[in-house]
């Protein structure tokens, strides 16, 4: 794109029927094969698309709303706070950036791998420092829950590295 010399809003203005389409098309094949998960006790496609919109909920959905809730309620799981965490307040920022230089006409090729790069490091600081390292331990036995192996393409366990 950079070559040709084509603007973002030229861009965006080409991908607005392509988006619609596709749009319509994963809509389209959700509600075939799931409509029975996402509206349970819904008549029919027109149905579960009405409700869709208009918030409206069926018996059967109000059930399993509350359901979720009793289970929420007796677990001890701790709650999180409301809001953005300081992760996503990053990647938000980085995907701003990404699209000011986007608009502002730099290459889009450095642009892009630039922004990938710059997000997979940030999420592998994340993994490393900040998400929890707790051990699991089996609720029957009390001990602790061995993680599982993962193995590379020829069948070799590979190790975990802790930090």
């Amino acid at each position: 794109m950079s070559y040709d010399q084509l603007h973002w809003l030229n861009f965006a203005a080409n991908m607005l029927l392509p988006v619609l389409f596709g749009t319509w098309y994963n809509t389209t094949l959700m509600m075939i094969y799931y409509r029975d998960e996402l509206f349970p006790g819904s008549t029919g496609t027109v149905n579960g698309l009405s409700m869709m919109f208009s918030g409206h909920r069926t018996p059967e959905m109000v059930e399993l709303e509350n359901n979720y809730y009793a289970r929420k309620a007796e677990s001890n799981e701790p709650e999180l706070p409301p809001g953005m965490t300081m992760w996503g307040k990053i990647q938000c920022v980085v995907v701003a950036g990404f699209l000011i230089c986007f608009a502002g006409g730099l290459d889009i090729s450095t642009t892009v791998i630039s922004t990938g790069c710059l997000l997979m490091i940030i999420t592998a600081w994340k993994r490393r420092d900040y998400d929890s390292k707790e051990v699991k331990i089996d609720e029957t036995t009390g001990q602790p829950v061995e993680k599982k192996k993962t193995y590379d393409v020829d069948g070799v366990e590979i190790e975990t590295v802790s930090f």
